[in-house]
């Protein structure tokens, strides 16, 4: 049926039916859509955005909660990312040119694409393709370096290597799944320290280095500790270091966090007590001395006489922060660093030893590959004279030996308030004139401090000024004209 339209003057009559009025319809609504070049733009900006969000998961979440497969069937020797030593210092070069040029000798690190392992306390090996550097410890014949595996599935590891030709020797296998953060070695006992634990457990496992010499991992078994305490007056051991006598062990936050010494007993041990808790016997030790760091901190080194920390957070760059021995107390602050130098991402622990600085990186583990930082797959070692700043450089802390001594004579009797420390240094009110005068005055005495790396005295007799950072002395004198610093690096 149709329906019938007067027409206007001069127009004819117009028929419509339903499938025309349809039609209309249709047409109006595709005039209303986006063209085919808008359609095709919004397409490719979503696939660009799956793909993002892709890389964004795979980079940053899935890597670390997957092992790849692989056909080794031990832990791998070759580099993980860079084929040559060269082609390494060339990407180094591209955004950290200075420290390019100054490296000296490079160890690659093993076991990134494939370690040999055990699970659990399961006597069988198998093989790791998740493992993350994190500790190091340089010794007089080798080079040892921490992993844990990111998944959590296997135990973490020691890899030796020469220290001459840096060859790799053999993996070792630790009890346990722990973080690994920080290796220690006492060249006086002849002990390797790893830190450990789990959260709010911290631990400090100590390994004779005969008995890793000795350590064959077909046995499938793990190597036998020689100490394990609990550290009872720090949160976690995430890093950890040797100085002259102790151990200096941190743990990593996001704000401010510790920094505690331990001191070693004639037997190369810790001095524990023993404590019963309900079903199971441990040994806890308490710090001699605790000081407090910046955030983000992985790493501790003493090198006479400077203080070194390594910070560092995501695919942020690193950083190297060198502290003199004399500035510093109770506190580290950025403000006072004598130097501070910028490194590549993932920074993890520094080593000082026999005059040369050893970097280890994380950056070329699987779960951090695709990442957007730049990889080093190599322990980098450097001369330290290159790294730490001129000895005339008085940039840290209170700039004269004067300041320095009213710092470190008024510590700790009175913490309370920044103003009177601020007092203290320019030595304008009378509490702070009453410190200097009584310093200067006491002839022959001596008034003694603790700092992170041992004890500190101040005198007032003496011509001349020695500091040391082991557990060693430093007399400061207030009449001296010139700073001099005595001591070898002892790691």
């Amino acid at each position: 049926m149709q329906t019938e339209y007067e027409a206007g003057s001069g127009q004819e009559a117009r028929i419509f039916s339903p499938g025309s009025r349809i039609r209309q319809m249709m047409q109006k609504f595709l005039k209303r859509l986006p063209s085919a070049g808008t359609i095709a733009r919004a397409a490719v900006f979503a696939a660009v955005t799956l793909l993002f969000l892709w890389y964004l998961g795979d980079a940053f979440i899935f890597r670390g909660m997957e092992e790849p497969r692989t056909r080794y069937r031990d832990t791998n020797r070759t580099p993980a990312f860079y084929r040559t030593e060269n082609e390494m210092k060339q990407a180094l070069a591209v955004r950290f040119h200075d420290l390019a040029k100054d490296v000296k000798k490079t160890y690659v690190i093993p076991g990134m694409k494939a370690t040999k392992s055990i699970v659990g306390n399961f006597h069988a090996t198998s093989i790791c393709t998740s493992m993350t550097p994190q500790g190091m410890c340089v010794t007089e014949k080798y080079v040892f370096i921490s992993a844990y595996c990111h998944t959590h599935r296997h135990n973490s590891v020691l890899y030796m290597l020469d220290r001459e030709t840096g060859k790799y020797i053999k993996t070792i296998v630790l009890g346990g799944r722990a973080h690994v953060g920080g290796m220690a070695y006492d060249p006086v006992n002849r002990n390797v320290w790893v830190s450990g634990g789990t959260e709010g457990a911290a631990k400090a496992v100590c390994y004779s280095l005969s008995d890793l010499e000795t350590y064959n991992i077909n046995s499938k078994t793990a190597v036998s500790a020689k100490y394990n305490y609990t550290l009872a007056t720090i949160t976690r051991s995430s890093y950890m270091s040797y100085t002259d006598g102790a151990l200096l062990v941190g743990y990593f936050s996001d704000g401010m966090s510790d920094l505690e010494r331990f001191n070693l007993t004639e037997e190369g041990g810790l001095n524990a007590q023993i404590y019963v808790d309900y079903d199971s016997v441990h040994e806890s030790v308490s710090a001699d001395f605790n000081a407090y760091t910046p955030g983000e901190i992985q790493s501790v080194a003493a090198s006479d006489p400077y203080i070194l920390l390594s910070r560092s957070i995501g695919i942020m760059n690193s950083s190297l922060q060198i502290y003199r021995n004399t500035d510093v107390v109770d506190t580290f602050s950025e403000h006072d660093a004598a130097k501070i130098i910028s490194f590549p991402q993932k920074l993890e622990q520094v080593y000082p030893y026999d005059g040369q600085l050893y970097c280890l990186f994380e950056s070329a583990a699987y779960a951090y590959r695709s990442q957007p930082a730049l990889k080093i797959d190599r322990v980098l070692v450097f001369d330290l004279d290159d790294i730490v700043p001129d000895a005339n450089d008085k940039k840290s802390g209170a700039g004269d030996i004067l300041e320095n001594v009213t710092k470190l004579v008024r510590w700790p009797w009175d913490t309370d308030s920044d103003a009177d420390f601020d007092s203290v240094l320019t030595g304008t009110d009378s509490g702070a004139e009453r410190v200097v005068s009584e310093a200067e005055s006491a002839g022959t005495g001596t008034e003694s401090v603790e700092t992170l790396t041992g004890t500190v005295r101040t005198g007032t007799d003496s011509d001349t000024e020695s500091a040391g950072t082991g557990a060693g002395t430093v007399k400061d004198g207030t009449e001296s004209d010139a700073d001099s610093s005595a001591g070898s690096d002892k790691q």
